[in-house]
């Protein structure tokens, strides 16, 4: 691919279809347009780095092995400073200051296609992208070594662009090694180049455009590995529901889940079973080994014996009678039942109608 190859394609265009051409006043840009180097990391790899053009890779576990995409993007040609369109694009992508760390392992071409620059108008001149050592010297199969660049190009007939951002390409890298640091602090940075632009309307005049350059930052050799993970189960009796924070799969050694349990509609929560104890919520547990807890829920209001919502001392009378009776006696209330064992009200019921005493539905 030679510089300037859109421009000869467009002339050629425009001494074909002159009759047909209007002039036109040209609008300096009321904002800018700029091609965008952008690295993305892709799961599990973490990207702790905030910034849109910078990838920062975490230290620990280690980034080896895993993989990100750096994204070209065509962003801020829109129809109010570009009137007739982007109508030719060339990119030539420069990554060779980064192969010690990282190699590329393929690419996917967004020019024309959907979400991509170039969407409108009758695609011609496309010079579909390539890996190259000299942009002469095409590397067409992997594992792509000695390829420092990769390259594309297209033109419109018609001028076309895809609102205010169209990907151009996206080129994928593995991460092949990590700095030695006894520090543990990021090490290594590395430069993202778009080392050659060129765009131009629909009258094959170049357009003034920027380039944004992205940044890959290595850390440095990562500490001991987390290796243990444990899972938490939380069952469910009675209608109600309980919510975990964090909400994970599974939890690393030593995290601190909080777990609180709510009622459905005319619904009490009782008690957490299990690996949990108390009617404490919300709780904490400590992920130290695998976990299952039971959320109990009865329905109304343990205590509430006379049902006017608040268990007081009306209600004590009520459990006052049936104390020590049990199934069939004249005495028997199956409401004061509250607890284990069934079928006799005795000191486990008792100490239920304690915890619930002065509680209330009323907000």
């Amino acid at each position: 691919m030679k510089t300037g190859k859109i421009t000869v394609l467009f002339v050629t265009l425009v001494l074909l279809v002159a009759p047909l051409l209007v002039m036109r006043t040209v609008h300096a840009a009321a904002n800018p347009i700029y091609y965008s180097v952008e690295p993305v990391a892709i799961a599990p790899l973490t990207d702790i780095n905030a910034s849109i053009n910078g990838l920062e890779t975490p230290a620990t576990p280690s980034p080896v092995g895993q993989n990100f995409t750096v994204e070209i993007h065509l962003k801020g040609a829109t129809a109010t400073n570009v009137l007739g369109g982007v109508s030719g694009v060339e990119i030539h992508f420069y990554f060779g200051n980064i192969l010690t760390y990282a190699v590329p392992t393929g690419f996917t071409d967004f020019l024309g296609k959907t979400d991509g620059a170039l969407t409108e108008g009758l695609l011609f001149g496309i010079s579909p992208g390539f890996f190259a050592a000299d942009l002469t010297t095409k590397i067409t199969s992997p594992p792509y070594t000695g390829a420092v660049y990769y390259a594309v190009a297209a033109a419109s007939m018609g001028g076309g662009w895809n609102g205010a951002d169209g990907l151009v390409a996206k080129i994928t890298f593995q991460i092949i090694k990590q700095p030695q640091s006894s520090s543990g602090e990021p090490t290594v940075f590395l430069a993202l180049e778009n080392d050659f632009t060129d765009m131009t309307d629909t009258l094959a005049v170049s357009l003034s455009h920027d380039r944004v350059q992205g940044t890959l930052t290595i850390d440095a050799t990562p500490g001991p590995q987390p290796t243990q993970y444990y899972a938490l189960t939380v069952n469910v009796v009675g209608n109600g529901s309980v919510t975990k924070n964090p909400v994970n799969a599974t939890y690393l050694g030593g995290t601190n889940v909080t777990l609180t349990a709510i009622p459905d509609v005319n619904w009490t929560f009782l008690s957490w079973s299990g690996d949990l104890t108390g009617r404490q919520s919300p709780v904490n547990i400590t992920m130290n080994g695998n976990k299952t807890v039971t959320a109990t829920f009865v329905q109304g209001l343990p205590g509430d014996l006379n049902h006017d919502g608040k268990v007081s001392l009306e209600d004590l009378n009520v459990f006052a009678i049936a104390w020590r009776s049990h199934t069939g006696d004249p005495k028997w209330n199956p409401e004061c039942d509250l607890a284990d064992p069934k079928g006799e009200i005795g000191l486990t019921d008792f100490v239920t109608f304690a915890v619930f005493y002065g509680s209330s539905l009323q907000p």
